[in-house]
């Protein structure tokens, strides 16, 4: 009786036993779900912005709003479906660069979850709006401020954007994104990437023009005269045409003053300014303001259609000009454009530089007045 008694009891111990494991071992894997699924949670998954992953929905979009804290870019879409800048006039949008944007951020997906603290914001350039101490503590010696975050906010016929987000750094092996969202603090490392800068030359079309050399006729620079020959002999018929080396036969150079050309120089300018539309680019624009106080310098271009005036005058160490004639792109007129420096000191140096006058004698030096006699009275 005893040991059958011993013998059940211990059956229903190991049974016991066996039940217990099992329960630990079902709330062990309860609990490595439950911590897979709430750092699945953590990392985030899907798209960032569910809104915009149609082609209609990237369609509707009609303003996209670029800024940094300290400049704002507003692009908008025209009826025709057209962009253009609208805070600096409606000057034509490159629709290229907005189109890249909008698809930047629709592709945007979540990968994982970094940190939430404000201070670290600025190590991973997603600052916004910039704090006064961060900016002191990057501005270099020049006194340019670096701005470390971007805000690109996409609408669609709404006050409500469809997509906000502060954008900073990337990587592009996987491509990869550190953002967070507009007005939240936590941030995220996503998979793909948007391209956002505050800068005008960002969302133009730099090619200001581009004009190929066969079709430039005429060009007229500070009294020298280019002009494409004719017929063969019409240099020799020009009594005015100087001793230019040979090279380019095709070019004939006339030197009308008032610069003092020297022939080598004019042959020099020759090639830079024949060749100079065929890609004109840009690094800035604005809307023309008034020229009555610059010292501008014109480039007249004669072309197979019409004419192009290139205005230039020096401002704050940067090189601007304006753009008129027939021939000038459409939607120039009302702006200015400024040089690349490597291209406005290409055409400054073509200029001679001036030069002294030998057949002018020089005044002649009046003699010495000696001093006056000292008197054996004096002191």
């Amino acid at each position: 009786m005893t040991l059958a008694f011993l013998r059940a009891f211990a059956r229903r111990g190991l049974l016991a036993l066996l039940a217990g494991t099992a329960v630990l071992v079902g709330l062990a894997m309860y609990g490595i779900q439950t911590r897979t699924a709430a750092l699945r949670l953590q990392d985030g998954a899907g798209p960032v912005f569910p809104a915009l992953r149609s082609k209609d929905a990237i369609n509707a979009v009609d303003r996209l709003e670029i800024d940094d804290g300290g400049t704002t870019i507003v692009l908008v879409r025209a009826a025709d479906g057209g962009w253009s800048v609208a805070s600096i006039g409606h000057y034509p949008a490159d629709a290229t660069a907005v189109k890249a944007a909008l698809m930047g951020l629709s592709s945007l997906e979540y990968d994982q979850r970094l940190t939430a603290t404000a201070s670290k914001h600025a190590s991973l350039g997603l600052e916004y709006p910039r704090s006064d101490s961060a900016e002191a503590a990057q501005t270099p010696a020049g006194g340019e401020s670096n701005r470390t975050g971007t805000r690109l906010r996409a609408f669609a016929g709404s006050e409500e954007p469809l997509a906000a987000a502060i954008v900073g750094q990337s990587t592009f092996q996987p491509r990869t994104q550190a953002i967070r969202l507009d007005g939240d603090d936590q941030v995220w490392r996503v998979k793909g990437s948007v391209e956002a800068r505050a800068d005008h030359s960002a969302w133009i079309k730099t090619d200001l023009v581009s004009i190929p050399t066969e079709q430039v006729q005429r060009i007229a620079f500070e009294g020298l005269e280019i002009s494409r020959r004719s017929a063969p002999g019409a240099a020799e018929a020009n009594a005015a045409s100087p001793a230019v080396p040979p090279g380019m036969d095709d070019w004939d150079v006339t030197i009308a003053g008032p610069v003092e050309w020297e022939a080598a120089d004019a042959n020099r300018a020759k090639g830079p300014l024949t060749s100079l539309l065929t890609r004109l680019e840009v690094d800035d624009l604005r809307q023309a303001t008034d020229l009555s106080a610059c010292d501008t310098t014109t480039l007249h271009y004669t072309l197979d259609a019409g004419t192009l005036d290139l205005t230039m005058w020096a401002e704050s160490g940067r090189t601007w000009i304006a753009i008129s004639g027939t021939g000038a792109p459409v939607g120039t007129a009302g702006f200015q454009f400024r040089l690349p420096e490597w291209k406005a000191n290409q055409i400054k140096n073509l200029r001679p530089p001036p030069r002294s006058d030998d057949s002018t004698p020089a005044a002649p030096t009046p003699p010495a007045t000696p001093p006056p006699p000292v008197s054996p009275e004096s002191p």
